[in-house]
C-alpha cells in the first residue's frame, strides 16, 4: 500500500467513490440500525481477517453509534494526518471511506505541519492577515493566471474576488475560533440555522496513535496554531489489531470495545498513551 497524489486520481476513481457514498447513504438505515448492524459489523471484521486492507463505510457506523463516537480531544494530541488517497492491490481508495483497517496507518500519514491549510494559516498569522502579501495568496493567483483555478471548500477560486473572499472567510473562521474555541456541530446548530460541516474525523492505529482524517483542514489548522485546549472530533476509523486487543484484555465485544475506547480517549489527559487503551 502506498499514498498517491490527487493528480493521479482519475475521473473514474471519483465516480466510483461517489457511487460508494451514494449506496452507503441509501442503505445506512437498513444496515446501520441496532438490529442489523452487529451482524453487518461482524461480517466486515471477517473481511479484514480474510485479507481486506479496508472495510465498512463509516456512514454505517455513524448511523449506529450516533454521537457516541464524538469526543473532546486535546488538539496537541493530534500530530499526524492521513493522506486522502492510497493505492492498495491496484485500487485507488479514499481513506475517509472506511471504518476498519489492518494497515500501517502511520506509513500513509504525514505530520500535521505538512497540511496545506496549516502552512497557509501559519503564514497568514505571521503576516497579521495581510493575505495579499502572502505566498498562499500568490499560490492561488498563479493557478488562476495559468487557467487552472483551484477549488477550496467546494468553491472554485476562478477570480480575484473569489480568492479574496476565500481568505476573508478564513479570517472570520480564525476570529470565531479565537473568541469561542472550536465549536461542535451541536453548538453551531444552536447558534445558527446554517448546516454545519461534519466533525473532524480521526483514526486510531494499532498502537492507539491518533491520526487526523481528511476534512476540516482549516478548522483544525487554526485550532492547532491557536493552541485551543480541546476540539470536538469523531472516531471514524479503527485499526482491527487495536480493537482485538481491547476485546481480549477487557472481555468486550467489538462494539463494546469501540464505545469503551471512545470513553477512554475522552477521559484521558494530554499524556494519553497506548497503555491507556490496553491496560
Amino acid at each position: 500500500m502506498e499514498k498517491i497524489a490527487s493528480s493521479k486520481i482519475s475521473p473514474e476513481d471519483i465516480e466510483t467513490r461517489k457511487k460508494q457514498i451514494y449506496i452507503a447513504k441509501k442503505t445506512q438505515r437498513l444496515l446501520g440500525n441496532f438490529i442489523t448492524f452487529p451482524a453487518f459489523f461482524k461480517h466486515h471484521l471477517q473481511l479484514i481477517h480474510q485479507g481486506s486492507a479496508f472495510s465498512l463505510h463509516p456512514l454505517y457506523a455513524q448511523y449506529f453509534f450516533k454521537k457516541k463516537l464524538i469526543i473532546q480531544l486535546p488538539v496537541q494530541r493530534i500530530e499526524h494526518a492521513m493522506h486522502d488517497w492510497v493505492q492498495c492491490n491496484a485500487q485507488h481508495l479514499h481513506t475517509s471511506d472506511y471504518f476498519l483497517s489492518n494497515q500501517d496507518l502511520l506509513s500513509i500519514s504525514h505530520t500535521v505541519e505538512n497540511i496545506l491549510a496549516y502552512r497557509h494559516a501559519k503564514e497568514l498569522l505571521a503576516a497579521d492577515w495581510n493575505y495579499q502579501s502572502t505566498k498562499a495568496y500568490q499560490y492561488f493567483s498563479t493557478a488562476l493566471s495559468k487557467g487552472k483555478p483551484i477549488k477550496k471548500q467546494h468553491v472554485l477560486l476562478d477570480s480575484t474576488t473569489a480568492i479574496d473572499a476565500y481568505f476573508e472567510r478564513f479570517q472570520q473562521l480564525y476570529l470565531s475560533i479565537q473568541n469561542h474555541g472550536l465549536l461542535s456541530n451541536a453548538q453551531i446548530s444552536q447558534r445558527s440555522t446554517q448546516q454545519p460541516d461534519r466533525e473532524i474525523g480521526i483514526a486510531l492505529d494499532r498502537r492507539g496513535n491518533i491520526i487526523k482524517l481528511q476534512g476540516g483542514q482549516h478548522r483544525f489548522a487554526l485550532a492547532k496554531l491557536l493552541n485551543i485546549s480541546h476540539i470536538p472530533v469523531e472516531i471514524r476509523m479503527v485499526h482491527t489489531d487495536l480493537l482485538q486487543q481491547i476485546c481480549q484484555i477487557h472481555k468486550k465485544s467489538p462494539i463494546q470495545a469501540i464505545l469503551w475506547m471512545a470513553h477512554q480517549l475522552a477521559s484521558a489527559d494530554a499524556l494519553f498513551e497506548y497503555n491507556n487503551l490496553i491496560s
